[in-house]
C-alpha cells in the first residue's frame, strides 16, 4: 500500500503542476516558475517569495506536500466513503472536494494575494483538480484494494 500511495501522490502532484504550468502559458504567461513562487508566497508572503532565487524550490516542495496530504487523506479516510463508487465517479467527487478545501480553507488562510473572482478560472482549476488530483488518486486507491 505504501508504494501505491507514493506513486499516486507523485503522479497527481506532477500532473497538477504540469497542468497549472500549461494553463499559465495558455493564458499568456511567459515563465511558469511564477507558479512555484505563488505557491511559496502562501507561506512567506509575496515580497519574500518573489525576491529569493530558492523560493521556486520551496514552492515545489509545498506543492508536493499538499498533493501527498490529499493522497494520504484519500487512502486513509475518503476511500472508506468513496471507495464503493466506480473510481471515475469517486475521483471526480474527490477533485471537487479538493477544490472546495483549497479555495475556501487553505488559500484564505495563506498569505497569497487573493485573485479576482473568475468563473472561467474557477472552472479551469476545478477541471485540473478533478483530472490531475482526484482521478489519479482514486484510480491508484482502487487498484490497491
Amino acid at each position: 500500500m505504501k508504494n501505491t500511495w507514493i506513486a499516486a501522490g507523485l503522479i497527481a502532484g506532477t500532473l497538477d503542476i504540469l497542468a497549472a504550468a500549461l494553463n499559465f502559458i495558455r493564458q499568456g504567461g511567459r515563465n511558469p516558475i511564477v507558479i512555484l513562487q505563488y505557491i511559496a508566497s502562501g507561506l512567506f508572503g509575496k515580497g519574500l517569495a518573489y525576491s529569493k532565487p530558492w523560493m521556486p524550490l520551496v514552492g515545489l516542495l509545498v506543492h508536493y506536500f499538499i498533493a501527498f496530504t490529499f493522497t494520504v487523506f484519500y487512502f486513509l479516510v475518503a476511500n472508506k466513503i468513496l471507495g464503493y463508487l466506480p473510481w471515475p465517479l469517486a475521483g471526480t467527487l474527490y477533485g471537487i472536494g479538493v477544490w472546495v478545501i483549497m479555495n475556501k480553507i487553505i488559500l484564505p488562510l495563506s498569505l497569497v494575494t487573493p485573485r479576482a473572482p473568475s468563473l472561467n478560472n474557477d472552472l479551469t482549476q476545478l477541471g485540473i483538480l478533478i483530472l490531475c488530483i482526484g482521478l489519479p488518486i482514486a484510480y491508484f486507491s482502487q487498484q490497491n484494494a
